[in-house]
């Protein structure tokens, strides 16, 4: 009998002779389970009107016997955890979408204060005189670094929103 390369782990085995020709992964359990849950994830999207039906049982079912509720009782530390970073995962969204409503003028507002978009010693050293009392020792990093995170926040929100829009089919994006 031929061998065949396992889908998962991609190891040679020998299948079992009633099934060869449909056999697609090796005996492990590991590879086993994942091609079963791989083939009900395809048998549920494929069937998207069962799977609402499924999901719907499950929520009255849920409402019915208050099981949430009790969840986030029984479980006060992982709920307080999930809002503090749902909070901070919509806080940042926002900032990305604020970037992205004016891209032009927040890339304006990177710019040093001589008009220039990248810092250089000389501009370095006019903060610095700037300051009452700063003595002209080394150039403060601190605007440099201020122009490359907001460089890097931009560049982040187009590339998130960027994802988004091409789910959506090249379409403005639905996340609000």
């Amino acid at each position: 009998m031929t061998e065949k390369r396992c889908l998962y782990c991609e190891t040679l085995y020998v299948p079992y002779g009633r099934q060869a020709k449909r056999q697609k992964v090796c005996g492990a359990a590991e590879c086993v389970a994942k091609h079963k849950r791989a083939l009900a994830r395809r048998w549920w999207a494929a069937r998207p009107e069962r799977r609402q039906a499924r999901n719907e049982k499950k929520r009255i079912w849920a409402n019915k016997c208050d099981y949430w509720r009790e969840y986030r009782t029984q479980n006060a530390a992982y709920t307080s955890r999930n809002r503090s970073q749902s909070r901070t995962r919509m806080q940042e969204r926002r900032e990305l979408e604020a970037v992205l409503r004016r891209p032009v003028e927040y890339l304006d507002g990177l710019k040093a204060p001589g008009g220039q978009m990248f810092a250089n010693q000389d501009l370095l050293a006019k903060n610095i005189e700037e300051e009452p009392g700063a003595t002209r020792m080394f150039a403060n990093q601190d605007l440099l670094n201020q122009r490359l995170d907001g460089t890097l926040r931009y560049l982040k929100a187009q590339a998130v929103f960027a994802n988004f829009r091409s789910i959506d089919g090249g379409g403005v994006s639905k996340v609000k």
